[in-house]
């Protein structure tokens, strides 16, 4: 066996913080706000919207409805 022994900070050691510390309110605040302004953009973007092939075509009521209105010619004197 050899004499290995983990380097173990010293309690007494300040504790540093990272360069970006300060700013990590702000920063997850920040990326929170994108986050829900995305997923607003996405929701209202396609509200409304539907696939055309999921609607179901009207079925007319009679076939006289969609007969095309052309004038009948009236018998001349």
């Amino acid at each position: 066996m050899t004499d290995y022994e983990p380097y173990l900070a010293d309690p007494a050691e300040p504790h540093r913080p990272g360069p970006l510390a300060r700013w990590q309110p702000l920063l997850t605040v920040l990326s929170v706000l994108l986050v829900v302004i995305a997923l607003g953009f996405l929701w209202l973007h396609s509200r409304g919207r539907q696939d055309p092939a999921l609607t179901v075509p009207e079925v007319p009521a009679s076939p006289a409805a969609t007969a095309p209105a052309v004038p009948i010619p009236s018998a001349a004197p």
